[in-house]
């Protein structure tokens, strides 16, 4: 059977940024929108595509894709700030850098598909030393729903083989039911990891559930 593309969630997934990400985003939201008031953030299985969308309704400010933009440019340094500073002290999750190893090893595919703007994921990779195994991904740049971020992995997978590949072609891998849903809206299949934001019954919708990232590596074998 055709090895599946892996791709990897990475809040909740991959690795926890212990706030680093939330702290920068609403900072970036009180200077971007005149010294709002500190939000409340609900950044599980989120884009900050959605998220700054949510803040303009919020904040009755019209959408423009220039003032989005902007937002961001305030976001990315606040977030690469506060990975680097010591005071949020994240960490990767136990056995996902074997895994990614194993699994680049054994010639599989390996992507991404978060809610993160494409330099805040690499940022928040870089951060645990495993930017490297992602050639490509799906970001919350790329869409604002999070049920479209699917089709973009694999047509980035399709340029990254320089083949057809189909969204039933790829692994999805994350810790949320936003997850799950994006898988079945594309069309992927799912597997729910326990180390985030859900418990196994919450996460029962997926195709399989697992409680680590090494747990994977014999699902893979098992199943395709």
């Amino acid at each position: 059977m055709k090895k599946p593309i892996l791709i990897w969630d990475i809040d909740g997934t991959l690795s926890d940024s212990s706030g680093a990400g939330i702290d920068a985003l609403s900072r970036a939201i009180t200077q971007h929108f005149d010294n709002a008031e500190n939000p409340t953030l609900d950044l599980a299985g989120a884009t900050d595509g959605g998220i700054y969308r949510l803040m303009c309704e919020r904040y009755h400010k019209a959408f423009k894709p220039e003032e989005q933009e902007a937002f961001y440019q305030l976001y990315l340094p606040l977030l690469e700030e506060n990975l680097s500073s010591g005071n949020f002290p994240g960490s990767i999750y136990p056995t996902v850098k074997d895994t990614l190893e194993h699994f680049r090893e054994e010639g599989y595919t390996q992507g991404l598909l978060t809610g993160n703007i494409e330099q805040g994921a690499f940022l928040k990779n870089k951060a645990q030393g495993i930017e490297e195994f992602f050639p490509f991904g799906a970001y919350g740049c790329d869409h604002h729903d999070r049920n479209e971020l699917g089709f973009f992995a694999a047509e980035r997978a399709a340029e990254y083989h320089n083949d057809c590949i189909e969204p039933e072609d790829l692994l999805i891998i994350g810790d949320t039911i936003k997850d799950i849903a994006c898988a079945r809206a594309c069309g992927a299949k799912v597997v729910a990891i326990t180390t985030g934001h859900g418990t196994r019954e919450s996460l029962s919708s997926a195709d399989w559930v697992i409680d680590s990232a090494e747990e994977l590596v014999d699902l893979v074998q098992d199943n395709f």
